[in-house]
């Protein structure tokens, strides 16, 4: 039974310590664009950690100091006043300030991150590792650009533990001596023959990287008939894009290969969440948050009023509260000893 693969190609140069070029494209579809490596998840990651932290800092300064000046975000920049109360107001903006910050870097290095790989939707069950039960090496390199088999068979071993599909490197630079790229249909022909001619099971991965001497390359993900269970679609797409965001960075060939089938198996066989499912509960939250402090305003408004109203009689002088009382209190006296002398 035909196999049916998946295939990109591109072009630009490439060598074992970098690569350069443009896009590629996917199944005759533009994907033009240069997708290299970013780094901006571990740059945001910092410049969280040091905001956040200036943030908090700051604002507990704001909020713990009482009755004296104090000083926040590295004992610089503004200064606060006396504090006179509004000590809750300020904890709740902390708090909503530090739930906006959180999300927004959580949301950064999330997506920021492997904003270029395809997430992963379906929740897929391994292989068992007996399924694989041809004993062919992992690589075949016809260009000689493996260095260190060791740290690339780690990769790929690691994908198979994953998932349960043995895969298999194929790197070369012509198809039967014909070095020009071919057609997805070509390579899609020469890959079921290939597999064919390799294993005897249905639960490899045949992964072809194509690469000629004008620094065209192409790539072709071929799984089994069994391995197609793990490996759809999808599947492949997220590990063709581990291999392009890899390509396009400054590591060795054998670190790019490694890299790409160990973090693709961990996507793989992981759902990836929603990114604005957290965004959704954080403003859950602060609704939340913002009722309660509507609640205790209200509250605090209405002790303060009976506060008020409790201290200005109690502070009231009963001698002084005026003659009419003072008259009326005598008056009632008088009428209490005027009874009795006439009983008498």
């Amino acid at each position: 039974m035909p196999r049916g693969g998946s295939s990109r190609s591109g072009g630009g140069g490439r060598s074992s310590a970098g690569r350069s070029g443009s896009g590629r494209s996917n199944a005759g579809g533009s994907r033009g664009g240069f997708r290299g490596n970013t780094r901006g998840g571990n740059s945001g990651g910092s410049f969280g950690s040091g905001f956040t932290g200036g943030l908090i800092g700051g604002m507990m300064g704001g909020s713990m100091g009482g009755g004296r000046r104090h000083r926040g975000w590295n004992n610089g920049g503004w200064r606060g006043g006396p504090r006179r109360g509004g000590g809750c107001v300020t904890i709740v903006a902390l708090l909503v300030i530090i739930l906006v910050v959180l999300t927004l870097l959580s949301l950064t290095q999330a997506n920021g991150s492997t904003s270029s790989i395809q997430r992963s939707t379906t929740q897929r069950t391994a292989l068992p590792r007996s399924s694989a039960h041809d004993t062919v090496h992992y690589i075949t390199d016809n260009l000689g650009w493996i260095a260190n088999q060791t740290q690339v068979v780690n990769g790929l071993r690691n994908f198979h533990a994953r998932t349960g599909v043995r895969p298999h490197l194929y790197i070369t630079g012509d198809l039967d001596g014909n070095t020009r790229v071919p057609t997805i249909s070509e390579l899609g022909v020469y890959a079921n023959d290939l597999y064919g001619r390799m294993f005897t099971d249905e639960a490899h991965l045949l992964f072809i990287f194509f690469e000629n001497v004008e620094h065209e390359y192409t790539m072709y993900a071929l799984p089994g008939n069994q391995a197609r269970s793990v490996m759809d679609r999808e599947a492949r797409d997220i590990l063709m894009d581990y291999i392009q965001r890899h390509y396009y960075s400054d590591l060795t060939t054998d670190m790019m290969f490694a890299r790409a089938f160990d973090e693709a198996s961990q996507r793989i066989m992981r759902v990836d969440r929603n990114p604005w499912i957290p965004v959704a509960g954080v403003f859950g939250i602060l609704a939340i948050l913002g009722l309660l402090f509507l609640w205790w305003k209200k509250k605090k408004a209405q002790d303060n009023l009976e506060h008020e109203q409790t201290q200005q009689i109690l502070a009231t002088d009963i001698s002084l509260a005026g003659s009419d009382v003072a008259s009326k209190l005598l008056d009632t006296y008088d009428d209490y000893d005027d009874d009795d002398n006439e009983k008498e």
